[in-house]
């Protein structure tokens, strides 16, 4: 199994830049999300290009910051000072004006990563907003404009006791993704702590999985050492790659 560990939030400070080139560095990390309206994406893409066998996507953001394109459409879902309100997207009717609004901001923030001097290689999101169903077509939409082809499916590892009803509107969104957006993915994805939790039962049914990570986020030390230490020790069935390789 060919296996893609990507770190969100490239760009969110210097402190979280650091540890993801650091870990890159180790070959523990191969892949990473930038989020174009943090703090320290500046100060990120200078130093991607270190890093070749890496793949450098865009980590849409609908859920914090400011807005990087805050037109009028768009205002359902920030503040007074033009920032994205949390998850206020998953608490209100998505209009066909607010799906206008989202395009263009998604394209603002892919075309920011661009003109960083970053070709974008695939598109997940903050908060995994891109993975509600009525942000689909926006989704295909922005991708097809920026010739983006690969992008993160929503969860498809469970631990025991989760709804069936979840993993089934899971299973239809990646279905959806898929066959009729016709987006290339891994076959299955989650954050790399419920991997290790059930790693050797996802291992038998599938070729490809993404693992995300947050080095350097409050609390990721015990991700990063876990992390460390699976990779030196991981298996020969288990392949490391980038989504330059999917």
């Amino acid at each position: 199994m060919v296996v893609i560990i990507n770190a969100d939030d490239l760009g969110i400070s210097r402190e979280v830049n650091d540890a993801i080139f650091r870990l890159m560095e180790e070959g523990a990390v191969t892949s990473a999300t930038m989020l174009t309206n943090g703090a320290a994406v500046e100060h990120a893409a200078p130093q991607v290009s270190r890093f070749p066998q890496a793949s450098f996507g865009v980590h849409l953001n609908l859920t914090e910051f400011q807005a990087v394109a805050p037109t009028p459409g768009l205002s359902a879902i920030l503040d007074e000072a033009g920032c994205f309100r949390g998850n206020h997207i998953r608490e209100i009717a998505i209009t066909q004006e607010l799906k206008a609004a989202i395009f263009q901001e998604w394209c603002a923030q892919i075309e920011k990563v661009i003109g960083l001097g970053i070709r974008p290689s695939h598109l997940d999101s903050h908060h995994h907003t891109h993975t509600l169903p009525a942000l689909l077509p926006v989704l295909g939409k922005v991708a097809k404009k920026y010739g983006i082809p690969k992008v993160r499916i929503s969860r498809n590892i469970f631990l025991p006791g989760e709804p069936f009803t979840l993993k089934m509107k899971k299973a239809a969104y990646n279905t959806s993704l898929r066959y009729l957006a016709g987006f290339t993915t891994t076959d299955l994805f989650s954050g790399f702590d419920m991997f290790l939790q059930t790693g050797n039962g996802v291992r038998r049914r599938a070729k490809s999985i993404e693992l995300m990570v947050h080095p350097g986020a409050q609390g990721s030390e015990q991700e990063t050492s876990q992390l460390l230490h699976w990779v030196g020790s991981r298996g020969h069935d288990l392949r490391l790659i980038s989504y330059k390789d999917l």
